[in-house]
């Protein structure tokens, strides 16, 4: 995404990315002839393609662009797990195990020495502030597509 940073924009790298999976993924729908999703999913794909997919997918390139290191911002999505779980609690009702809570609670604590060298890199607290929106979206993404869209096959889910 760095080195595609200096040709296209970041909206630009993340429709590429979603184009390209969704596309690769459509055409497994299409050899396999799953079903059509049903109009009263359609909401909440339109909910989850922007919210879940193109504006982390856009996000990330700019991120990445700003010259602090794509490595770093990759380290971030680790968040996702704990995001995940905090998530699932209001919205599925479902609370982690003990087991679950010592290795998420254990990848925190890393994570927050992990933030903690980005602001010695010099990075804003928006900067940091927008890294940690892009695994937020993507745990509530996942949380949502359990809770509401649990019943839609996968592929066809995946290429909507």
């Amino acid at each position: 995404m760095d080195r595609a940073a200096s040709w296209f924009g970041s909206v630009e790298i993340g429709f590429f990315r979603l184009f390209g999976g969704g596309l690769t993924i459509g055409l497994l729908w299409w050899i396999r002839g799953d079903r059509l999703i049903a109009p009263r999913y359609w909401f909440h794909i339109a909910l989850i393609g922007f919210f879940g997919n193109a504006l982390p997918f856009a996000l990330q390139p700019f991120l990445i662009s700003l010259g602090f290191g794509h490595s770093y911002f990759g380290g971030i999505l680790a968040l996702v797990p704990f995001m995940t779980i905090l998530l699932s609690i209001p919205m599925l009702g479902v609370w982690p195990t003990f087991r679950q809570t010592i290795g998420v609670t254990g990848g925190l604590l890393g994570l927050t020495i992990l933030l903690w060298e980005g602001q010695d890199r010099g990075m804003s607290l928006t900067v940091l502030g927008l890294a940690t929106m892009v695994p937020f979206v993507y745990a509530a993404a996942n949380t949502y597509i359990r809770w509401k869209l649990n019943d839609v096959p996968a592929i066809p889910l995946a290429t909507s």
